[in-house]
């Protein structure tokens, strides 16, 4: 018995509905560490990165010109290349001042590595925890020392508030 060949049409259809099929498999379940570690190693491939620019596209909805303190950019943007916030979240520009998406996420007391710190003063400023200590954290911060992504470390003592990123590693 031979196997009947199989026509043209049928290739042109299977070619067509493979890629479907393929959309329609299910995904592995990335784990909210494995989401944590993959945002922690996006920020770690920009530091030393001194052009703020190639974050506005993610994070800013309008043309921004003069100086800007992008810590904050970076971050929305790294957590957007990573799929970890929202589309519609931006970071805004008011009078004289900027908005960014902190409120949007829980304090935390506890802060593990991928979560976010806070200074208010002297001068606001966000950043990326990447290593907690006893009484100190090891971070990554856009707009550091010399205007470029830096890692740095910080005193518990300085920081102000710290802000859980897990709801983001949860979401579907």
């Amino acid at each position: 018995m031979t196997t009947p060949k199989r026509s043209s049409w049928y290739a042109a259809f299977l070619s067509r509905v493979a890629p479907i099929l393929a959309a329609l498999r299910p995904r592995p379940r990335v784990t909210p560490e494995a989401k944590r570690e993959q945002f922690l190693e996006a920020a770690r491939a920009e530091l030393g990165n001194d052009d703020p620019e190639r974050y506005f596209h993610w994070a800013v909805l309008k043309k921004v010109t003069g100086h800007l303190d992008w810590c904050g950019i970076f971050i929305l943007a790294i957590l957007k290349q990573q799929e970890l916030a929202p589309a519609d979240w931006w970071w805004a520009f008011g009078e004289n001042k900027q908005y960014g998406f902190l409120f949007r996420l829980p304090r935390t007391t506890t802060p593990r590595p991928g979560d976010l710190y806070y200074i208010d003063a002297p001068k606001r400023h966000h950043g990326i925890v990447e290593e907690v200590f006893e009484d100190a954290i090891a971070t990554i911060d856009g707009n550091s020392w010399g205007g470029a992504v830096a890692r740095n470390r910080r005193t518990l003592v300085e920081v102000s508030a710290f802000y859980s990123i897990e709801p983001l590693c949860t979401r579907q």
